[in-house]
């Protein structure tokens, strides 16, 4: 949480943010807001962006961006037939470009500061041998030693690739795989890990972020030093794979094939064919695809994954090369403690369950093919972040559990409610250690730092190290010492593009 503003804020007489013409009136207009992010769309046909982003004003008092820009390529954006999953999507990009807008953006590293303390991390420019920019401000650093279980790594390896738009301004793709701050959107959902939470409360300006909901990530966990220091050729790990090589995806999400990107370090790994992914129903097929998945029985749902497949005999129809090649499907899993159990469509009524223990191999008489189960189902059900029908367009889905719009409620946001909501539950009122936010309709904790509140501005009772100032919690610390840096180019676009990797 940060400090509300105690005036309003004017953006002055600049006429561009981030290379994006401002209109006079919003130049001059007085916002009574803690950040103004101006919103711009343009069809740019000569790239293959879907968004930019970044600060383009920040205050001298904390060094906290309070005017930025997100400019949306009309181009990429789906904006005709759009269901569920293109929802989420749209949403990531704008989360993943706000994050930008808030100061995850190269030129402020160096302001970013300790909010207890009130002292500049004084970050270098350390670069490893393969000239990746560590990252190493202290949240991010024990965060990156916890995960990977590593003591060597300093910090976040941010990317090194994708040219001055990408590189340094993203985490890198070889080690952190579809994390929501990557460089650039893979087929299927991303996820929005410890690391990015770690980086915000980092910034200073935010103090600190008590309480949040992210994804689980699997990429790389626990994989230790040499998953970090190893040339990725040298390992044998579920992350890398032969080039090439026709498999199901990391996480087992989709069906895709082993291969390079422009931001994966000549590292191969195993990404999703467009229209193979095993979650989203609305996606575009081709014709074999759809014979594919005719032939194979799938299933493809929120709740299904991608198996390996073998056949008893050969096929009796052929499809194109690359298609034949494919041993793999989608069928609908439960996880049970841990372990899978697939739900097998027999006819269009009919369904079975059955377990599927790691390594082995299930025959169906009725099928010409056997299924394989994988030998890490733990890891895989641990993966599993997906809300049922992606929050039936009505939310945004983090781990399983949907943050509703205005009038819906519910695990899935399937209830209409004009009340307050908590979890899954519509109230009339809050609970007495909560307190309702009239904006969201949401029942909430207290801000960073405060023990006890009133509402989201009127802390009663503060954290250790902290005390009230104008009933808000306040370092114990005078305020820093800050450049006069107010302004970024008013010519040049910060750009921090989110790519397209078509595959």
């Amino acid at each position: 949480m940060i400090r509300s503003q105690q005036e309003t804020i004017v953006f002055g007489n600049k006429t561009t943010c981030g290379g994006i013409d401002i209109p006079l009136a919003f130049q001059q207009k007085e916002y009574n807001q803690d950040l103004v992010i101006f919103v711009s769309f343009q069809y740019d046909n000569s790239n293959n962006y879907y968004a930019y982003s970044g600060p383009c004003k920040i205050t001298k008092y904390d060094l906290r961006p309070i005017f930025g820009v997100i400019n949306w390529n009309l181009r990429q954006l789906q904006m005709k037939n759009v269901n569920s999953f293109a929802i989420q999507q749209n949403i990531q990009t704008s989360i993943h470009e706000i994050i930008h807008a808030l100061g995850f953006i190269k030129i402020l590293y160096q302001y970013y500061y300790d909010p207890q303390t009130l002292q500049f991390y004084n970050l270098t420019s350390e670069k490893d041998q393969n000239n990746h920019l560590i990252l190493s401000t202290p949240r991010l650093a024990n965060t990156s030693k916890e995960y990977f279980q590593c003591d060597l790594i300093t910090g976040a390896v941010m990317e090194n690739q994708g040219g001055d738009n990408s590189a340094d301004h993203h985490f890198e793709r070889t080690y952190y795989f579809n994390e929501l701050m990557t460089g650039s959107q893979m087929n299927g959902q991303s996820v929005l890990s410890e690391f990015t939470f770690a980086l915000l409360s980092d910034f200073g300006q935010y103090y600190r972020l008590l309480k949040y909901k992210r994804d689980f990530m699997t990429y790389g966990r626990a994989k230790g030093c040499d998953f970090l220091f190893k040339s990725c050729k040298e390992l044998e790990v579920d992350e890398f794979c032969q080039e090439n090589e026709y498999t199901c995806s990391f996480g087992n999400i989709g069906i895709g094939k082993c291969g390079q990107d422009q931001l994966s370090d000549q590292c191969s790994y195993r990404s999703i064919f467009k229209g193979m992914d095993c979650k989203n129903p609305f996606q575009f097929q081709t014709q074999e695809q759809i014979d594919h998945f005719s032939q194979t029985k799938s299933t493809v749902s929120e709740n299904s994954l991608c198996f390996q497949i073998s056949y008893k005999e050969e096929k009796v129809e052929t499809l194109s090369e690359r298609l034949s090649q494919i041993k793999e499907s989608c069928y609908r899993i439960k996880c049970k403690n841990d372990q899978i159990h697939i739900i097998f469509q027999q006819n269009d009524n009919d369904y079975i369950q059955v377990h599927c223990p790691e390594n082995e191999t299930i025959t169906f008489s009725e099928i010409n093919f056997q299924i394989k189960c994988p030998q890490n189902s733990k890891q895989i059900c641990a993966n599993q972040n997906d809300c049922q029908n992606q929050c039936n367009s009505r939310g945004f889905c983090v781990n399983q559990q949907c943050t509703c719009q205005f009038g819906f409620s519910g695990y899935y946001c399937e209830n209409e409610c004009n009340g307050f909501r908590k979890e899954d539950k519509c109230l009339i009122e809050c609970d007495e250690q909560d307190y309702a936010d009239s904006n969201s309709m949401y029942c909430l904790t207290c801000s960073g730092n405060c023990k006890t509140c009133k509402s989201i501005i009127e802390c009663l009772e503060c954290e250790d190290g902290y005390h009230l100032v104008d009933n808000f919690c306040e370092p114990l610390y005078q305020k820093i010492q800050s450049s006069s840096i107010q302004f970024y180019s008013t010519t040049q676009k910060i750009i921090l593009i989110l790519l397209i990797i078509l595959i």
